[in-house]
């Protein structure tokens, strides 16, 4: 899967989040590589929903609702609205007022709450 291909596959899930554990698996397999995490060729690429949360949990810090809105502006533009740490995330989020933030109930509708912090 490239970032074609990835960006493809998140952009259908987003307009239509399923349950199905198909469908998710391979939206949070194509997350992964549309946030450049790894490439799906890698050894370490996981092959199983558990596998894929642990990994963007682990390694995918950044704001939904900037990631949504960079979307379609390439794989660039992406990347570069990554924070280095979860902790990075925490306070940026924390200084932006609750009105600029994603609401949970839009979040959750676009089927991105993996992507969710606590603060």
């Amino acid at each position: 899967m490239d970032y074609n291909e990835a960006s493809r596959v998140v952009t259908e899930y987003i307009k239509s989040p399923t349950g199905h554990t198909t469908h998710y698996l391979r939206f949070l397999q194509a997350l992964i590589v549309e946030l450049d995490v790894r490439d799906a060729r890698a050894r370490d690429f996981p092959r199983s929903v558990t596998a894929a949360k642990k990994m963007i949990k682990a390694e995918i810090h950044i704001n939904i609702k900037s990631y949504y809105h960079a979307r379609g502006k390439g794989q660039a533009a992406i990347v570069n609205l990554k924070y280095p740490s979860k902790a990075a995330l925490q306070r940026a989020l924390k200084e932006v007022s609750h009105k600029k933030r994603a609401g949970l109930g839009w979040v959750k509708d676009k089927g991105l709450q993996v992507l969710l912090v606590l603060l």
